[in-house]
């Protein structure tokens, strides 16, 4: 559409809108998105079949009609005077006004056209949008090709844009995740619910580790993005692992829709699924019995038999993928939760082991080192906040924290450095993007292995300082360490005094 004809759908959209018995909104924000994004020249020289005074005469229109507090301002009659004097010469696209002004139609029909002519808006920029994208791609492949290092990660980027172009439903800012406007209570409604939600501890997930549950405020909520990092075989892994499988176990699915799959999602990077089971078995039976398991005397079916009834108890749907990392992107991952969506799943929780696996191909990358990284993982966190599911991911800690091991650092005093510094690899930024972080530190002292949980960061809650940090004690019998959080006896270990040294990692089975 030329502006002419945008301003007057954007006019014809509000008129019609004031003449709805049932005026439950409106589209005044749409219609000042269109007159801001016209920028006429009221001094530029008139071009045949184009008159500036006009498009200017008629943004201004536009905006007196969008009245305050967001309310309409329309009168049938004084609006055609002012049309009159808008248009000029041009009595064509007056009688174009004049027609769609006194066109009697019924409360059906006002409707209908309402819906089109917000589409047709709402269409012409998102157009408008591709075009400008398509337009610079086209002139960075044929004039500035040497400037594009990576052509597949040039097109999952154009991709991206474009399916951010295409899922969008209005002109909002996609950056803006959510709005609170004091002035439509209807927009606080959900927000209090929420609240109420959060703090009567109906949303969310708890752990199997007491511990951990006090460290992310009592439960992991419905839209947390928790980051574990962690220096190699210090049993990360097994921590992610163990708290996939407590929150199948010690919660019910948020879905409520009968006709959804309630999906508890494992992604693997690296394991196989062999190894995954077989962890996943030890720890379901040690937790349950206490005593050594050894597979070599329990059968494959019974395995099978024994680790699906556990996780599917509480109605979790199950389902472990994995993925080459270098064969996917942040995009691949987006695309595959739509995939899974589209076959009637609800997305309960991811638990992806882990995200720094795959490459940042397409992710933004001018800017510090590590910007890329950052990206990626302020991707992910908001696609899935805007999904409504909570994603954990382990993470490693940088090499500059190996080498305090190597300079003999005492392993207990490094979480406490790092929680200052936050030594995460690929960018010590990643902090700011995550909602909860929590680090983890294999330590050994008097004989017995430990893991040294610290807290890092909460959102939304204030730790208190005494739960920020406290110990797991690992089976002397190389088992997974089980849950805690229905063992009476269980004592919390804030603090082990006497020497600690770093763990032998040839002596440590679950790494």
């Amino acid at each position: 559409m030329d502006e002419k004809l945008l301003l007057m759908t954007a006019i014809v959209l509000l008129f019609r809108e004031s003449l709805l018995a049932e005026k439950i909104d409106n589209s005044i924000d749409l219609v000042k998105t269109v007159v801001q994004n016209i920028k006429s020249n009221d001094n530029a020289i008139s071009m045949p079949g184009y008159d500036v005074n006009v498009v200017s005469a008629l943004k201004q229109t536009a905006l007196s009609m969008c009245g305050p507090g967001n309310q309409l301002n329309v009168s049938g009659p004084d609006l055609l005077e002012q049309l009159k004097l808008n248009c000029g010469q041009d009595d064509r696209l007056y009688d174009l006004f004049e027609s769609a002004l006194t066109e009697q139609m019924t409360e059906k029909g006002l409707k209908i056209s309402v819906v089109h002519k917000r589409t047709a808006i709402v269409n012409h920029f998102r157009e408008q949008k591709i075009s400008e994208v398509l337009a610079k791609a086209s002139y960075m492949f044929k004039f500035k090709r040497s400037e594009i290092p990576d052509v597949n990660g040039f097109l999952d980027d154009i991709s991206m844009q474009l399916d951010s172009i295409r899922t969008k439903n209005s002109l909002k800012d996609p950056a803006v995740m959510a709005e609170i406007d004091f002035d439509e209570p209807g927009s606080l409604d959900n927000v209090f619910t929420n609240i109420k939600e959060q703090s009567n501890g109906a949303e969310g997930y708890i752990f199997g580790f007491t511990e951990a549950n006090e460290m992310v405020g009592g439960k992991l909520g419905s839209k947390d993005f928790m980051m574990v990092p962690s220096l190699s075989h210090n049993y990360k892994t097994g921590f992610v692992n163990s708290l996939y499988m407590q929150m199948v176990q010690y919660n019910k699915p948020r879905c409520r829709d009968a006709d959804k799959k309630p999906l508890a999602l494992l992604i693997k990077f690296e394991d196989k699924p062999e190894k995954t089971l077989k962890f996943f078995y030890e720890y379901l039976k040690y937790d349950e019995t206490r005593d050594t398991v050894d597979i070599k005397n329990v059968s494959d079916d019974e395995m099978k038999r024994y680790v699906s009834e556990r996780l599917k108890a509480n109605g979790f749907h199950i389902k472990i993928l994995r993925v080459n990392p270098s064969e996917w992107t942040i995009k691949s991952y987006f695309n595959k939760i739509i995939e899974l969506e589209a076959q009637g799943y609800f997305i309960e929780f991811v638990v992806m082991d882990y995200l720094a696996k795959m490459p940042t191909t397409g992710c933004v990358s001018s800017g510090p080192i590590g910007t890329d990284m950052r990206d990626m993982v302020k991707r992910a966190k908001n696609f899935g906040e805007s999904k409504l599911f909570p994603t954990i991911t382990p993470h490693q800690l940088s090499t500059q924290v190996q080498k305090m091991l190597q300079n003999g650092t005492p392993a207990e005093a490094i979480l406490f450095q790092i929680f200052e510094n936050h030594l995460t690899e690929g960018s010590n930024q990643l902090v700011q993007e995550v909602d909860i972080m929590l680090y983890l530190m294999k330590v050994y002292k008097k004989d017995r292995y430990w893991l040294h949980l610290h807290w890092g960061k909460t959102r939304d809650f204030v730790i208190p300082k005494v739960s920020q940090s406290a110990y797991l004690q690992f089976p002397e019998d190389g088992m997974p360490i089980p849950s805690n959080i229905h063992n009476e006896s269980h004592q919390i270990v804030r603090k082990i005094t006497g020497n600690i040294s770093n763990a032998d990692e040839s002596l440590f089975k679950l790494g």
